[in-house]
C-alpha cells in the first residue's frame, strides 16, 4: 500500500444497491431487502464525520498515544492526511469497521457514552461497563475526574494519588475548579455556599501540598485577584458524576439560562 492512497473501507451501512443480502458490519446482520432501522442511519453520517482531516487530525493531537502512532503503519507526522482518521485507528488499534467507526465517534465527542453503548449493541459487540468507559477517557484526556462514592482522578494516565475520601473539601475544591476549566471560566468564592475567598486561597494551599498530588498539575493552578484558574483546555477534560439512576455518566457544562 503505498502512503496517502490505502484504499477507503468499505461503507459500513451501505444503501440496497451497494450492499449484498447479509453483509455484515462487526457482527450484526445488514439486510438489503428490508427497510433500513435509525441505527443504520446514524452509523452511515458516522462513517462519513470520522473521515473527515479535521476528524485525523483530533485525534493525533488528543487521542492517539505514541503506541498508537507507531502501530498505525502508514502514519505519517508530517502529513496528518495522508491517511484518514478511520484508516489510522484500523492500523493502530484494530477491530471491525463499525467498531472503529463507533469508538472514534466516540473518542472526538461526536457522541456521548450511552450512544456508544447502543450503536456497539446494535453491531452485536456487547458496550462495555462504566469502568472500561473511564479507562478509555483517561487514555485520550489529560484530566479525567470521577466524581463518585469512590472519588478519583487521573493526570496525563497517572492516578492522583490523594486520599480524597479523607479530604472532602479539597475534592470539592477541586471538582468545581475542573468543571470551572471544562468551561473555559474561572472559580471564586461565589460558586460555593458560605464560603469566601479565603476558604478558597487555604484550599489550594493544602492541595498543591498533598504528598501525592502533581507538580505538573500544580502548575496549572493559579489565582488572579480573587478567582482561581486552573489552565487545561475543556477539550481535554473528562468529567464523570452520578446520574439520578445511580449511573456513571459524562458531567456535561449547564446551558445557560434564556433571557
Amino acid at each position: 500500500m503505498k502512503r496517502g492512497h490505502a484504499m477507503p473501507p468499505t461503507k459500513p451501512c451501505a444503501a440496497s444497491d451497494e450492499a449484498a443480502e447479509g453483509e455484515t458490519l462487526g457482527t450484526a446482520k445488514v439486510d438489503s431487502q428490508s427497510r433500513r432501522p435509525k441505527w443504520h442511519e446514524e452509523m452511515n453520517q458516522l462513517y462519513f464525520s470520522v473521515r473527515t482531516r479535521q476528524v485525523s487530525e483530533r485525534l493525533v493531537q488528543r487521542v492517539f498515544t505514541p503506541i498508537d502512532k507507531k502501530n498505525a503503519q502508514d502514519f505519517d507526522e508530517n502529513n496528518v492526511g495522508a491517511l484518514t482518521g478511520l484508516e489510522m485507528w484500523l492500523q493502530a488499534r484494530g477491530g471491525t469497521l463499525g467498531q472503529a467507526v463507533v469508538e472514534i465517534a466516540y473518542a472526538v465527542e461526536m457522541i456521548g457514552p450511552q450512544n456508544r453503548q447502543w450503536l456497539l449493541r446494535q453491531l452485536g459487540i456487547e458496550g462495555e461497563d462504566a469502568e472500561a468507559t473511564v479507562s478509555i477517557a483517561i487514555q485520550s484526556k489529560e484530566l479525567v475526574v470521577v466524581d463518585s462514592a469512590a472519588p478519583a482522578a487521573h493526570w496525563r494516565q497517572e492516578e492522583i494519588a490523594v486520599p480524597w475520601r479523607k479530604r472532602r473539601k479539597l475534592w470539592d475544591y477541586f471538582v468545581s475548579l475542573c468543571r470551572a476549566a471544562k468551561q473555559g471560566k474561572p472559580l471564586d468564592h461565589t460558586d460555593f455556599e458560605q464560603a469566601n475567598p479565603q476558604h478558597l486561597k487555604d484550599w489550594k494551599h493544602k492541595l498543591i501540598h498533598e504528598p501525592g498530588f502533581p507538580q505538573t498539575l500544580s502548575d496549572q493552578m493559579d489565582v488572579e485577584g480573587g478567582s482561581h484558574k486552573l489552565h487545561v483546555s475543556g477539550a481535554k477534560i473528562e468529567i464523570f458524576t452520578l446520574s439520578i439512576c445511580e449511573e456513571l455518566v459524562r458531567w456535561q457544562a449547564p446551558k445557560p439560562a434564556r433571557r
